[in-house]
């Protein structure tokens, strides 16, 4: 009874949370967007560990394009973090032109606006530290706002 109770308390904070975009074990049963849909995906989620089908990709979940083209952003600072700070610090180089690349921006722009914030940008922090700092740049500054097709 004791176990009952506790899947039932799981599955049912499970079904309150439930705005997955379509992944697991629960959206092969049943794709209905009601409650009753809710709460059925969310107890067979619970009931069947998704562990393995996630690991073996047969649970349905994809990457979306947002989390390819962050995961892109990262690697690309990461492999190149040291030429970029040179770089970054004198407001010009390949390296700086390929970062404004990747981020959809004119790297004349891009360039200037992270050379004004350089200490900001690169002290002790990692590539992914980087890459949320340069995409909070764009979101606070109009300049780079402007000149930039990127989704941050």
């Amino acid at each position: 009874m004791k176990w009952i109770l506790i899947a039932l308390v799981f599955s049912l904070s499970a079904f309150a949370q439930d705005r997955s975009s379509g992944c697991g074990m629960g959206w092969q049963v049943t794709r209905s967007m009601t409650t009753s849909g809710s709460y059925t995906r969310a107890l067979t989620n619970f009931t069947f560990s998704n562990t393995l089908a996630m690991t073996l990709g047969t649970s349905g979940r994809s990457k979306h394009d947002l989390v390819m083209k962050e995961r892109e952003k990262i690697y690309y600072v990461e492999a190149n973090l040291i030429p970029l700070k040179r770089e970054v610090a004198m407001g010009q180089g390949e390296r700086l032109n390929a970062l404004a690349t990747v981020w959809g921006c004119e790297s004349q722009t891009l360039g200037s606006a992270l050379k004004s914030n350089y200490r900001q940008l690169f002290k002790n922090k990692s590539a992914e530290q980087v890459v949320k700092q340069i995409d909070s740049l764009i979101l606070v500054m109009p300049e780079l706002k402007a000149h930039c097709n990127t989704q941050v």
